[in-house]
């Protein structure tokens, strides 16, 4: 049977979407896409994608889940530009271990340009070995942060590594016999659950824009593609650095090149794009008509002040009072 690829997606309406486990009830998929996931996975074993060209990527893909060295990445494309056009297609195969085990399959499409621009138009979609999809490119999923693979179970958020090996045995098992609790210590003060404490606290770290490391239970903070990131890769503590004691989550001691790094990490959260001005800090939620307002004029006529309730201390500024309720929800505010 021919298996045929259809790329015309209707986005927007949201399901229920349950795994076999049970382990949630979130709306996070449409149908269109949850169909279009298995479609897709039953094209790449009929089209036998490990037979594809080997593809060594000189840095790891800006989209989707990162990508370790022990990755192995296949294409039917030939050539870099190829791969970069309308229509291309790559298959990441990602592994843990040693030996080597294979613990996620992740595809990209290279969509039709105008599709999603924040992405350079590419969709993907995220797999367990067997073809389950527990990522897509589409999902609604408030408690999502790259690298992880995060589902609410009762009230509680599940965390994983993208591409960990208790991943698939979560989702075929149910809740792990061994695995870490930390209450309240999520998003909006959700409870946490993982395999171990570490993917939980560089969970709670990770924001959009940032690369967070943990050392010793501190956290360094840089802004993605700084120098500075390259310099802590290569020789550990920066010469110059500026410490904040307790300001991060979980009252962890922050780190970064810079207090300009530290104060736009303390604000930044999911969802929204903020601005800190003259020690205040401006929020607006993503796709929000009034940000392109503010960018032309820097400031909005009509719009709402909260003195010293952001983090630090900061007076927060926003277009409306639901805004900065939602934000301060999302800061543990």
């Amino acid at each position: 049977m021919k298996v045929q690829i259809t790329l015309g997606i209707v986005l927007g309406l949201t399901i229920a979407f349950q795994a076999a486990t049970g382990w949630a009830e979130s709306a996070v998929r449409s149908a269109k896409h949850e169909d279009y996931a298995k479609e897709l996975w039953a094209f790449l074993q009929a089209a036998k994608y490990q037979q594809w060209h080997a593809v060594t990527p000189e840095a790891d893909f800006a989209v989707g889940p990162p990508s370790a060295r022990s990755a192995r990445h296949f294409s039917r494309q030939a050539s870099e530009t190829a791969r970069q056009a309308s229509g291309a297609v790559i298959v990441t195969e990602h592994f843990v271990g040693d030996p080597p085990a294979l613990t996620a399959v992740t595809v990209r499409l290279k969509r039709e340009p105008g599709y999603n621009a924040r992405h350079d138009d590419w969709y993907w979609v995220h797999y367990t070995p067997d073809g389950r999809a527990v990522e897509t490119a589409a999902d609604k999923n408030p408690w999502a942060k790259r690298g992880f693979v995060v589902m609410e179970e009762d009230g509680r958020l599940w965390v994983f590594d993208s591409n960990c090996p208790e991943l698939s045995k979560y989702l075929q098992d149910g809740e792990l016999a061994k695995h870490v609790v930390l209450p309240g210590a999520g998003p909006g003060g959700k409870t946490l659950k993982g395999p171990d404490a570490s993917t939980l606290d560089r969970y709670v770290v990770a924001k959009p824009g940032f690369v967070t490391r943990l050392e010793d239970g501190r956290a360094w903070v840089f802004r993605e593609g700084a120098a500075e990131l390259a310099q802590f890769e290569t020789h550990g503590e920066l010469a110059k650095h500026v410490v904040r004691p307790g300001a991060g989550p979980r009252g962890m001691t922050l780190k970064a090149p810079d207090a300009e790094t530290l104060d736009e990490y303390l604000v930044a959260q999911p969802g929204f794009v903020t601005k800190i001005d003259d020690g205040r800090v401006w929020v607006f939620r993503q796709g929000a008509p009034e940000w392109n307002e503010f960018l032309e004029k820097g400031e909005l006529a009509k719009h709402v002040i909260r003195p010293g309730a952001g983090p630090g201390g900061m007076t927060v500024r926003a277009p409306d009072a639901e805004t900065l309720d939602v934000y301060l929800s999302a800061c543990g505010l």
